[in-house]
């Protein structure tokens, strides 16, 4: 159950930082003769932010079940409620739930693709503090984990990018006409 979860998690994250990104780095020129390319619609987003909030809330009651080793102490108020008390791992579940509800706001007509690039990138980016990465603390300290988020980010502006990237054709290749053509032509080498 962890790793499907877990899995899920990093694809949604993932999949909304990229999809955020796209349209900062696809933009088209501005022409008021086209209609702009911006990447997935707003509702996409909004449901891919909620999917990151469900899966944050999974993996967070999955990783208690089995730190304590009983699945069903991961449904535990009181154990729950500990975790997020006591440990580290806790209060950064409690930081990832927080940017998520913040995600799906600013997924909510998707105006902002800036702030939502920059949401989603740290909720992607602190999923390097739960993973091994975190488990040294001699005179490297913070470098795997930077190291990690680094890795994380780039893998999800590829990753979110490239469905980004096939929403866009999809739209485009529907309409035929030499100029969207072109478009299509420049947000294939942006990208």
């Amino acid at each position: 159950m962890l790793i499907a979860v877990r899995f899920t998690h990093y694809v949604a994250l993932s999949v909304l930082f990229g999809a955020a990104l796209f349209p900062l780095y696809a933009r088209q020129p501005p022409d008021p003769a086209q209609a702009p390319v911006v990447g997935l619609p707003g509702r996409w987003l909004v449901v891919i932010a909620w999917g990151a909030l469900l899966t944050t809330l999974g993996w967070f009651s999955a990783t208690v079940g089995e730190m304590s080793g009983d699945p069903a102490a991961g449904l535990s108020p009181a154990v729950l409620w500990s975790v997020v008390r006591d440990m580290e791992f806790g209060r950064l579940a409690v930081a990832q739930v927080a940017l998520s509800l913040l995600a799906i706001g600013l997924a909510k007509g998707f105006r902002r693709p800036a702030a939502l690039a920059l949401v989603s990138g740290l909720l992607l980016a602190s999923l390097a503090g739960t993973g091994h990465a975190r488990l040294d603390t001699g005179t490297l300290g913070a470098w795997p984990i930077f190291a990690g988020a680094l890795h994380l980010l780039a893998a999800g502006a590829w990753i979110g990018g490239l469905v980004a990237l096939a929403a866009v054709m999809g739209r485009l290749r529907r309409a035929a006409g030499l100029m969207e053509r072109a478009a299509l032509g420049r947000i294939l080498r942006r990208f």
